[in-house]
C-alpha cells in the first residue's frame, strides 16, 4: 500500500513538471489547463517546494481571467465559476502549506531540544575521570543520533553545530583515549572528509548551476556531521574544501550576474516596447488611424515575447507594465469611440432641435425677428461641424426646406406689401389734396376727425414717407386750432395721434407705457406728501387757506393721474 502511494507521488511530481513547462513556454494554456496544474500540485509531495510555481500560476490566472473578460467585455457565469474554483484551491493549497510548515517547526522546536541534549551528555562525557572502550561507544552513539535528528531552524542552525563541533573537538582534544581507536577515527573521518572534497571538486564541471549550489548545501551539511580529523590535517583539510566552496560560489555568483545584465538588458527592451505602446494610446484621433494603432500595438507585442523570459520578480514587473500599457491603450480606443458615439448622438440632437425651431417659425409673419432668427439657425448649424451621416443629412434637408419655405412666404409678402404701400401712398396723398383744399369756414371738429380717422384706417407707406406724414399733421393741427378747439380735447388727439404713429411699434409702445406708469407712481407719492402734509395741520372750525391749498393741490393731482391713466387704457387699447 505505502508502495503504491509513493508511485502515485513520483507521477503526480512527474505531471506537474510536465505541466508547468508547457504553460512556462506556451503562454496560450487554456483556465482549465491552469485548475489542472493546481490540482496536481495540492495532490504532490512537493508542497514547499512548489511555492513559487503556485504563485507563477496565481499570476498567469488572473492574467487569462482578465484577458477573457476585456475580449468578451462582461463577466460570464462560467468565468466567475472558474475564479471561485480557483480561489478554493489557492485556499487548499494555503492551508497545506502551513500545516507542513507547522510541523516543519515543530519539528525542528524538537531538533533542536535533542540536539542541545546530546551537547549536554558530550559534556558529561567529558567530565568523567575514567574513560576507557565504553565512553568512546558512547561518543559515537551520540554522533549517530545527532545525524540521525532532523534539521532545526535556520536561526539555530550554526548556533547548534558550532556548540557541538566545539564540544566534540574538546573532547577528543582532553580526553586521555586509546590512541589507536582516536587515530582510527580520525583517519575515517579524513576519507570521509576528501570524498566530500573530490565530489565538490566535481562540481565545478556541473552545468546547472542550481543543481551545483544544491549539492554544495548538501555536502556542507555531510561536512558538517561528520567528526573531527587530526590537528595536522584539520586545518589543511577544512581550508582546501573552503577554496573550493569559494569557486563554487563564486562561478554560481559570476552566472548570475551576467543573468542579471541580460535581463537588465531584457527589462529596458521590454519596458521600452511599452512605452511606446503607451505613447500610441495618445495618438488615436480617426477611425483609420486607430485600426492602423491597433496593428501596431500587435507587432509591438510579438517584439516584446520574442526578447524572451527572465528572473520572476522582473517578469512579473514587465507583465505588469505590458498589462498596463494595452489596458491604457484599449480604454482610449473605447473611449474615443464612446465619444465619437456620444458626440454624433449629440449632433443630432442638437440639429433636430435647431430643425424644429425652423419648422415652428416657418409659419410666423413676424417678418424681421423671424428673419434674424432664421438667420442665427443657419449659423448655429454651421458653427456645430458635423461627422458624415444619413440621419444628420437627412435632417438637414428638412431644415433647408423649412427655411426656403419661411424665405419664400416673406419674399411673396414683401412683392405684396410694396404694392400695398405704393396705394396707400396714394390714398394718403388723395386725403392730403383734400384737407388742404378746407377752410376754417368750412372745417368742423367732426370733419376733421372724420379726416385724421381715415388717414390712420391707411396702411404702412412706402420708405422716404415721413414728410407727407408731417404734412398732414401740420394741416390738421393747424385747422383744430382754428376752430378753437378746447386745449384738454387738443391735447388728446395729439397725444393719440402719437400714438397711431407707434401702434405697429412693439418696443415704442412698451416704453410709452412704462413712462406713464412712472409718472403716475411720482403723482401717487405727490399725493400722499400732501396727505401727510395736512396731518401735521391742526382742523379749526375757520377757514383754514393752507388747508384749502393743499386740498386743491390733491384734486389737481388726481385730475392728473386720472388723465394718465386715460392714457395708459389708450396705449393697453393697441
Amino acid at each position: 500500500m505505502e508502495e503504491r502511494k509513493e508511485l502515485k507521488k513520483k507521477q503526480d511530481d512527474i505531471l506537474l513538471e510536465n505541466v508547468t513547462n508547457e504553460i512556462s513556454i506556451n503562454k496560450e494554456s487554456s483556465i482549465e489547463e491552469l485548475l489542472i496544474v493546481l490540482d496536481v500540485i495540492i495532490n504532490g509531495s512537493k508542497i514547499i517546494e512548489n511555492a513559487k510555481k503556485v504563485e507563477e500560476l496565481k499570476s498567469l490566472f488572473y492574467l487569462k481571467l482578465k484577458e477573457d473578460i476585456i475580449n468578451s467585455n462582461e463577466i460570464t457565469k462560467d468565468k466567475s465559476t472558474y475564479e471561485i474554483d480557483f480561489k478554493e484551491k489557492i485556499n487548499l493549497y494555503k492551508a497545506k502549506k502551513k500545516s507542513i510548515r507547522d510541523e516543519i517547526l515543530r519539528n525542528e522546536k524538537i531538533n533542536l531540544k535533542i540536539k542541545t541534549g546530546l551537547i549536554d551528555e558530550i559534556k558529561d562525557l567529558i567530565e568523567k575521570v575514567d574513560l576507557n572502550k565504553e565512553t568512546f561507544d558512547s561518543i559515537k552513539i551520540i554522533q549517530k543520533k545527532w545525524r540521525e535528528t532532523g534539521l532545526v531552524s535556520i536561526r539555530e542552525r550554526n548556533n547548534i553545530w558550532n556548540l557541538y563541533n566545539f564540544n566534540i573537538e574538546r573532547f577528543y582534544d582532553c580526553i586521555q583515549i586509546n590512541r589507536d581507536f582516536r587515530n582510527l577515527d580520525f583517519k575515517k573521518n579524513l576519507e570521509e572528509k576528501n570524498k566530500i572534497y573530490k565530489l565538490a571538486e566535481n562540481l565545478l564541471q556541473e552545468k546547472s548551476i542550481k543543481k551545483m549550489h544544491s549539492s554544495l548545501q548538501e555536502l556542507h551539511e555531510k561536512w558538517k556531521n561528520i567528526g573531527p580529523v587530526s590537528k595536522e590535517n584539520r586545518e589543511i583539510i577544512w581550508t582546501n574544501f573552503q577554496n573550493i566552496s569559494k569557486k563554487i560560489n563564486k562561478k554560481q555568483n559570476d552566472y548570475f550576474t551576467k543573468l542579471k545584465e541580460q535581463d537588465k538588458l531584457k527589462v529596458e527592451s521590454k519596458n521600452l516596447i511599452c512605452s511606446k505602446i503607451h505613447s500610441l494610446s495618445k495618438q488615436i484621433t480617426s477611425h483609420q488611424k486607430c485600426h492602423s494603432l491597433i496593428k501596431e500595438v500587435i507587432e509591438l507585442e510579438k517584439k516584446w515575447l520574442k526578447i524572451g523570459k527572465i528572473n520572476s520578480l522582473e517578469n512579473k514587473k514587465c507583465w505588469k507594465k505590458l498589462n498596463e500599457a494595452k489596458s491604457l491603450f484599449n480604454l482610449s480606443k473605447n473611449d474615443f469611440y464612446k465619444n465619437k458615439k456620444i458626440e454624433i448622438k449629440t449632433q443630432i440632437e442638437n440639429k433636430q432641435k435647431i430643425c424644429e425651431k425652423a419648422k415652428i417659425l416657418k409659419s410666423n409673419t413676424n417678418w424681421k425677428e423671424t428673419t434674424i432668427k432664421f438667420i442665427n439657425l443657419q449659423k448655429a448649424w454651421e458653427k456645430d461641424k458635423t461627422q458624415n451621416s444619413t440621419k444628420i443629412n437627412d435632417i438637414w434637408k428638412e431644415f433647408r426646406s423649412h427655411c426656403n419655405e419661411f424665405f419664400n412666404a416673406k419674399k411673396l409678402f414683401f412683392k405684396k406689401l410694396d404694392t400695398e404701400k405704393i396705394e396707400n401712398l396714394k390714398s394718403k396723398q388723395t386725403i392730403l389734396l383734400e384737407i388742404k383744399k378746407l377752410t376754417i369756414k368750412d372745417t368742423t371738429k367732426n370733419i376733421l376727425n372724420s379726416f385724421d380717422e381715415k388717414w390712420n384706417t391707411i396702411g404702412a407707406l412706402p420708405q422716404g414717407s415721413k414728410n407727407l406724414e408731417f404734412e398732414f399733421e401740420k394741416i390738421l393741427l393747424k385747422l383744430y386750432n382754428g376752430i378753437k378747439i378746447d386745449n384738454k380735447e387738443l391735447s388728446q388727439i395729439k397725444y393719440k395721434r402719437k400714438i397711431n404713429s407707434i401702434r405697429n411699434n412693439a418696443k415704442e409702445l412698451i416704453k410709452e407705457k412704462e413712462k406713464i406708469r412712472d409718472i403716475i407712481t411720482e403723482k401717487v407719492k405727490v399725493i400722499g406728501q400732501y396727505e401727510n402734509n395736512k396731518s401735521f395741520i391742526v382742523p379749526t372750525k375757520k377757514e383754514n387757506p393752507l388747508l384749502d391749498l393743499i386740498e386743491k393741490n390733491i384734486t389737481n393731482v388726481a385730475n392728473e393721474i386720472n388723465e394718465l391713466k386715460k392714457k395708459l387704457q389708450l396705449l393697453n387699447s393697441f
